[in-house]
């Protein structure tokens, strides 16, 4: 199978070589020749040009079996959503009109704050303007009959928030600690979407995260345990994020039921593959 790849960063590198690994011709859509060099020394095709403009897609090939709109914001605001995602996709869709589509949303996309536990059938009511554009981008590929998947709060080697905050000894406990955080490791959103890539009559939406929902204070609890520091200092509640306020558990059953399997269950499992061994 022909993939194209828009966006190859943290998730898409890692997703390319899995795909490629499995035989199929993958091709890297980035933005800078650093990037293209990237992944031309590991062996995967790459097209540099700035898929916000029509010029660029003109010199793009266009015989793509899948496309996977896999791009980062770069912490943009939303505007930046609104050129990446909403008008990426809508691109995506009319440029390559026989490519299966699969687009890579958020679970942020999720308003809940009452701690409820939220699959695919759950009410779609972000706050935030971000997230009401990726909703936006979503329906794009729903039209076209393709697939849209929300991972979770995406954490790997080298690329942790709550992780890195703690081992920078930077890291607060919000409120009481016991918001709900969700999470997934890198190489299980890759492995979760190239499990879909090889189901070819799948469509429709799918949550991607850890089987096991925890909170802050259970984290920073754990991290302490593991590397002897010290948890971190409780503070007020920060409502003010980019992506919204939010409070939830997030189900991905519906894909693991479908025969989908995650290499890190837990942050534990996950953490602790980057973690030092435990000293004795």
């Amino acid at each position: 199978m022909k993939v194209l790849l828009l966006g190859c960063g943290f998730v898409g590198k890692s997703l390319a070589q899995n795909l490629q690994q499995q035989g199929h011709a993958v091709t890297g859509w980035v933005r800078s020749a650093d990037s293209a060099n990237e992944l031309q020394a590991l062996h995967l095709d790459a097209f540099c040009g700035d898929f916000t403009e029509d010029k660029s897609w003109d010199l793009l090939p266009k015989d793509f079996d899948l496309a996977i709109h896999i791009a980062s914001s770069g912490r943009g605001d939303a505007a930046v959503y609104e050129k990446i995602y909403q008008q990426g996709m809508q691109r995506l869709s009319e440029k390559l009109p026989q490519a299966r589509l699969i687009f890579v949303s958020s679970t942020s996309v999720y308003g809940q704050t009452d701690g409820t536990l939220v699959d695919e059938n759950s009410a779609t009511d972000p706050r935030s303007i971000t997230s009401q554009v990726l909703l936006k981008a979503e329906q794009i590929a729903l039209k076209r009959g393709g697939v849209v998947v929300r991972p979770s709060g995406i954490y790997g080697p080298q690329r942790s928030f709550l992780f890195q905050k703690f081992m920078e000894g930077t890291a607060v406990i919000e409120g009481t600690g016991k918001r709900w955080v969700n999470q997934i490791h890198r190489d299980d959103v890759a492995g979760g979407i190239s499990w879909i890539v090889n189901q070819p009559d799948l469509s429709g939406i799918f949550n991607l995260s850890d089987q096991r929902p925890s909170n802050h204070l259970e984290i920073y609890q754990w991290l302490a345990l593991r590397t002897g520091k010290s948890i971190p200092p409780y503070a007020e509640e920060n409502h003010q994020r980019k992506r919204g306020w939010t409070h939830k558990r997030i189900s991905s059953q519906k894909l693991q039921k479908l025969g989908w399997r995650l290499t890190f269950p837990s942050f534990e499992e996950g953490y602790g593959s980057f973690l030092p061994p435990k000293q004795p």
